[in-house]
């Protein structure tokens, strides 16, 4: 249920927190994944019902996709989640899953997006989505 997903998701948070005790947070990365399985990803989670928990960790940057189907609309979570001024975060803008080439404009655009919703450019780092795994080996990649 959503409600045992949360409990884990904060116990792991706490866990991790407990971890970094003592180490300077704005060295520190996390990566919010949904998993990289090649499947539908149609139970994933929304990042609306986690984003609390997520801004509870204590690194400076936080990396979540935000290009890939499932979850390159929810730039918009972050108009109502307020995000700690100590805080970054790092949307996923380049798909590592596909051998298309983004085109530069479709990356400003998602950049600006993030921007808009969590109040700035200054809040924000360009990274690239996650999942190298589901691509690893796949023969649809061209030698240039």
């Amino acid at each position: 249920s959503l409600a045992e997903f949360q409990k884990a998701a904060r116990f792991h948070v706490q866990v991790m927190n407990k971890a970094l005790e003592g180490l300077d947070s704005s060295k520190i990365r996390m990566h919010v994944c949904w998993g990289n399985y090649p499947g539908p990803h149609h139970h994933d989670v929304a990042l609306a019902d986690i984003a609390d928990i997520i801004m509870s960790a204590s690194p400076k940057f936080i990396s979540i996709e935000a290009c890939n189907p499932g979850h390159a609309h929810e730039h918009e979570v972050w108009k109502n989640v307020k995000v700690p001024a100590d805080k970054v975060l790092m949307p996923g803008v380049l798909d590592t899953t596909t051998s298309h080439i983004e085109h530069p404009r479709l990356v400003a655009q998602r950049l600006q997006a993030y921007a808009q919703a969590v109040g700035g450019m200054d809040r924000i780092m360009a990274c690239t989505d996650c999942g190298f795994s589901t691509a690893a080996g796949a023969l649809n990649l061209t030698r240039d």
